[in-house]
């Protein structure tokens, strides 16, 4: 479930991208699961969401892939990104693949697109498999 949750937001962040808009809050409170058709979706306000400046396109668009990547480490690790975390010891298996795709997206030079996340390989093969553990979701009805 976790790289499903990724999956649907990430193609949502592409969306707005693709629209030269950033969202500016892909945090874990702004995540919907939808309970008719069992999809994620991302909550955009305007107070959060704006249009991209030119001149800061890859920083802003990077800036909210840091932010999922923020969501899907503590999907996978039940830790906040920047926690001192040992992930060897932990009492579950944690996807080291999952692992490095959120380091990647947290690194602040990350200049990937949302559809390389949607492509990579941890998204692919894993989105249907049911692995988020510590993330609460608000179901809509």
């Amino acid at each position: 479930m976790t790289a499903a949750i990724i999956r649907d937001i990430s193609k949502a962040l592409l969306q707005l991208h693709t629209n030269q808009v950033i969202h500016g809050a892909a945090t874990a409170k702004n995540i919907y699961f939808m309970k008719e058709n069992s999809t994620f979706c991302l909550l955009t306000s305007r107070a959060n969401a704006r249009k991209i400046n030119s001149e800061r396109i890859m920083e802003s668009r990077a800036e909210d892939i840091a932010h999922l990547g923020q969501v899907l480490y503590r999907c996978l690790t039940g830790h906040e990104a920047g926690d001192e975390v040992n992930l060897t010891e932990c009492p579950f298996a944690i996807s080291e693949q999952g692992v490095l795709l959120a380091s990647k997206m947290m690194a602040r030079k990350f200049s990937e697109s949302a559809h390389y996340i949607i492509n990579h390989p941890f998204v692919v093969e894993k989105s249907k498999l049911r692995t988020a553990r510590f993330m609460k979701l608000t179901r809509f009805q």
